[in-house]
């Protein structure tokens, strides 16, 4: 289920295609393709995937475009995924984040119990984290997920 934000979960705009737009964030090339592959084959023809190297090139694109997912690695050097979310939030039109990880949260820099743990991420903006490997099924249902409330904000246009 995707956490909700104090302030509530804002979707952001579409540009000019009709379907979903997806930034996916990884420094290493063979993860970031294989995941662009998957969120592109559960989106079909009606989104559009776009890809960055790092927590740095992800943000610069967002600054540029409006995305209404990220799924970012948790760890990358430059900027990790966390501190990713930290900033998109700020942004006019933040996106959905989703931090996938193999590295435990707390190398993240976060402490406390699972509750704790998931309070403090949602307060530095990521909706979903999620250790790696995550299975197909499993990223389309979040994705599902996704679409749902966009559906719920946007009209009929996510199918």
């Amino acid at each position: 289920m995707i956490m909700e934000r104090s302030e509530g979960l804002k979707i952001p705009e579409r540009k000019e295609i009709g379907g979903m737009r997806v930034l996916v964030v990884d420094d290493y090339g063979s993860v970031r393709n294989v995941m662009q592959k998957m969120v592109m084959r559960i989106l079909g023809s009606k989104g559009l995937v776009e890809i960055a190297e790092d927590g740095e090139e992800a943000l610069g694109i967002l600054r540029k475009e409006a995305f209404q997912l990220v799924i970012s690695d948790g760890k990358m050097p430059k900027m990790n995924g966390v501190k990713l979310a930290e900033e998109a939030i700020k942004l006019v039109n933040p996106p959905l984040m989703f931090v996938l990880t193999s590295t435990d949260v707390h190398e993240l820099g976060f402490s406390g119990h699972k509750e704790d743990l998931q309070r403090q991420l949602r307060e530095r903006g990521v909706d979903i984290f999620i250790e790696k490997p995550i299975s197909f099924e499993k990223m389309k249902e979040l994705i599902g997920e996704v679409k749902e409330k966009l559906r719920g904000e946007e009209g009929e246009e996510y199918k």
